[in-house]
């Protein structure tokens, strides 16, 4: 079974936790509770700081099999971090957008779901604070910086990754993020004009295991489609005279990263297109299409915890699998307590009842969510460092360091 089902199901439990919540607890103390604290995303730990600039690109020539509207062209959202020379007095750009914000009518992660406002008011932070300034100069730092394209899970959007976007940006990468049109809860257009999942974006639940296999295949092909056009587009901005990225873009270092279903389009690009240097799997199944194909570049597959490791469960054994038919470098690593929606913004974007619900219904894990996600920086950053920066000796200490992350178990071979 895909992973992807489980979103639903888990806003669902959310729901008719909190309800019970809500009741035990009154209205007013919960409110008290939900507002004690406000959500922060972790710091970056690079030396750049980092800018954030959006596009609109529109795939001429094709139309959207994923639109409820027929005869539509392919439109993408494309939002690209990267490091910036930051003017004086500058302010941070806002973690969404003001027409994102009125198009989620304030809400993000979960609520985008099925929570209601007053569910989601009881248990969301305030929007987290953003590290990235909007359309700022690209940094003189180095003539050109390495891209990294990343994909989103069946329903988020790219801002739930901004976690990985801006650390990533801050050591020295172009990182640009894709919006799955059709797929994801919520994608707001330059224009103003918002686009919502699609029943042909999504994968319905329930599903037999047939019609599942098929939906993702559909889905996948699209989005592979979609991150092929991107490094296209990427060369075009790289060579346009009036682009803020003329000449910036080193497109002979690409990787491709991404979380659940994007993680599973990232290992499909990388299995086919020479364009990707290297790439990595969040917690993502495989695409059904592409479960017997290897991959033959440096590819890092990482899992949520398991305590007796891939052998107990389904999802794990299909990485584990793809794992071993890699022909180039790989890794196979688990962070012990971790959980799908841990590889995600998604458990800062809630206070601690929230989380205690996320918890319970098996969409976050045990381990402190900021842990969680700083081990994931550092073990993204080192991968990319040695596979797309081609930079000697980096990240030996973190791929298999038991000393500094414990709670990592790490699986590799040349």
């Amino acid at each position: 079974m895909l992973r992807r089902r489980s979103r639903r199901r888990i806003a669902l439990a959310v729901v008719a936790a909190l309800a019970v919540v809500v009741l035990l607890l009154g209205i007013a103390g919960s409110v008290v509770l939900a507002r004690a604290g406000s959500g922060t995303l972790p710091l970056p730990t690079g030396p750049d700081r980092i800018g954030r600039l959006r596009y609109d690109w529109v795939e001429l020539g094709h139309t959207d099999p994923l639109a409820s509207t027929p005869g539509r062209l392919r439109r993408l959202a494309v939002w690209i971090w990267y490091p910036a020379s930051v003017p004086a007095g500058s302010q941070p750009a806002p973690y969404l957008p003001a027409a994102w914000q009125r198009a989620g009518s304030g809400g993000h992660g979960l609520q985008r779901l099925s929570l209601n406002t007053l569910l989601a008011g009881v248990v969301q932070h305030p929007m987290p604070a953003s590290q990235a300034y909007a359309d700022v100069p690209v940094a003189p730092g180095q003539r050109r910086y390495p891209v990294l394209v990343l994909m989103p899970g069946l329903g988020p959007s790219i801002p739930d990754y901004t976690v990985y976007a801006e650390n990533l940006a801050s050591h020295g990468y172009v990182v640009v993020g894709v919006n799955e049109t059709d797929s994801s809860n919520l994608v707001v257009f330059a224009d103003g004009t918002v686009a919502r999942s699609t029943p042909a974006g999504s994968i319905p639940d329930p599903a037999t295991t047939a019609t599942e296999r098929a939906d993702a295949n559909a889905i996948g092909r699209v989005w592979v489609a979609d991150a092929e056009f991107v490094l296209g587009q990427l060369r075009h901005i790289d060579g346009e005279r009036t682009s803020p990225f003329y000449g910036r873009l080193d497109l002979g270092r690409v990787g491709l990263f991404g979380h659940s279903f994007g993680g599973a389009t990232a290992l499909a690009v990388c299995q086919t297109d020479p364009r990707c240097r290297a790439g990595a799997n969040l917690d993502g199944n495989p695409i059904p299409d592409t479960q017997g194909a290897s991959v033959p570049r440096p590819f890092l597959f990482m899992t949520e915890g398991y305590p007796q490791g891939c052998a107990g469960d389904a999802n794990c054994r299909l990485l584990e699998q793809q794992y071993r038919q890699a022909r180039g470098p790989a890794y196979l690593v688990s962070i012990a307590g971790t959980k799908h929606f841990n590889f995600s913004d998604l458990p800062l974007q809630y206070n601690a009842l929230g989380r205690a619900v996320l918890q319970r219904t098996g969409a976050i894990g045990a381990i402190n969510p900021d842990r969680a996600l700083a081990i994931t920086n550092a073990e993204l950053l080192a991968f990319f460092d040695r596979y797309v920066k081609g930079a000697a000796g980096t990240g030996a200490s973190l791929l298999g360091n038991p000393a500094a992350f414990p709670e990592v178990r790490v699986t590799s071979k040349p």
